[in-house]
């Protein structure tokens, strides 16, 4: 349904979510792997993550005819909410994955502090609901701060 409805839109989010992962990735390579690689990895992550949460918004437009019909199922109030949200999460996995895995090859910092940046991203992806359907005119804004306060405990737990 995401894709049927909103079929450029959804495309043209995930194709510039892999496109700022794709080259932050060569960037890094370029880079030769140096100290500016994991900062330039996680600012990526950052605008991917920005890019992603668009999604909660076409998700809501999707929902809004079928409302009256979705209250009739047996189904808790929260139940299309924790979808969506598992859905936009698995939507920025491949740019995850796009990103972390050139700083995993090349040893730039251990397995376990990368795996601790992918799972603050994956939260990150998940608080970026709220200020995406509640921030109102200033979402964007609020998505734009939550992402650039997510960046700074990402640098310290990678460093």
């Amino acid at each position: 349904a995401l894709f049927g409805a909103h079929r450029t839109a959804s495309l043209f989010r995930l194709g510039a979510a892999l496109g700022v992962a794709y080259g932050a990735s060569r960037l890094m390579r370029l880079e030769h792997m140096d100290v500016r690689a994991l900062p330039t990895g996680i600012i990526a992550l950052a605008v991917a993550a920005l890019i992603v949460s668009g999604f909660f918004r076409s998700l809501r437009l999707i929902h809004r005819p079928m409302r009256p019909f979705l209250r009739t199922l047996p189904a808790t109030a929260r139940f299309w909410a924790y979808r969506d949200t598992a859905l936009v999460i698995c939507l920025g996995v491949p740019p995850l994955a796009v990103t972390i895995y050139p700083l995993l090859a090349a040893g730039v910092a251990t397995d376990v502090r990368l795996l601790g940046v992918g799972a603050l991203y994956l939260v990150l992806l998940a608080a970026l609901r709220w200020p995406q359907l509640r921030g109102g005119r200033h979402g964007v804004l609020l998505s734009a701060v939550l992402a650039g306060l997510w960046a700074w405990p990402a640098l310290a737990m990678a460093t």
